[in-house]
């Protein structure tokens, strides 16, 4: 407990001072904070932390998993920006991920009653990423 207190006021002193680059959020105070947070089940707390304060992608995504039961919508929102960063490193395994995500947000938005979440984001990937064959390809497969 003292350990989070004090990184709590390292964190609070960081936002103030602001001097941290953002380069290097992930050996910041901030994700040192977020990642014993969700070590230890308060992810609630390690969202709100997140949220004021920023992080990585690493402990975004991991935030998410940690949400998907309780806030799914919260989750699909990280989620939906995984789906664009793997899309853009234009590479198949890229667009495998992406695609699999897809399918973490198709599952995530039928559980929270809405499906046109997953409908909307799909229609909107296959508009701007139409040129992309393989990721089409994807996608087809995958019965969307």
């Amino acid at each position: 407990e003292r350990a989070r207190n004090a990184l709590r006021v390292r964190v609070a002193e960081s936002r103030a001072d602001d001097r941290i680059p953002r380069s290097i959020i992930e050996t910041s105070p901030v994700s040192a904070l977020i990642e014993i947070l969700l070590s230890e089940g308060a992810s609630e707390e390690a969202w709100a932390v997140a949220l004021e304060y920023g992080c990585d992608d690493r402990l975004w995504l991991a935030l998410a998993r940690a949400r998907e039961a309780d806030h799914p919508l919260d989750s699909i929102s990280v989620y939906e920006g995984e789906v664009e960063s793997q899309i853009e490193t234009k590479t198949n395994r890229g667009y495998r991920a992406a695609v699999d995500c897809l399918a973490r947000i198709r599952r995530l938005a039928s559980e929270a009653e809405e499906p046109g979440r997953f409908d909307e984001l799909l229609g909107r990937m296959r508009q701007q990423h139409k040129p992309k064959r393989n990721l089409m390809a994807l996608l087809d497969k995958a019965g969307w």
